[in-house]
């Protein structure tokens, strides 16, 4: 993903952010990880969690 803040703008207008404590945090808000990884989670129209992330690319 290209604009990660971006996109949880559109999905905090859509208030589709999780409200979920992931790792002791709010799972709707960004958290930047020590490998520099940015993401947020997102629920899905049917309550699924959905993790959007930017900044880690996977090589295999």
């Amino acid at each position: 993903m290209t604009d990660l803040d971006a996109i949880h703008a559109r999905a905090a207008s859509l208030n589709a952010l999780s409200d979920e404590s992931v790792h002791g945090q709010r799972g709707g808000d960004i958290s930047v990880k020590p490998w520099r990884e940015r993401s947020f989670y997102v629920n899905d129209p049917w309550g699924i969690s959905l993790l959007r992330q930017a900044g880690t690319v996977y090589a295999g």
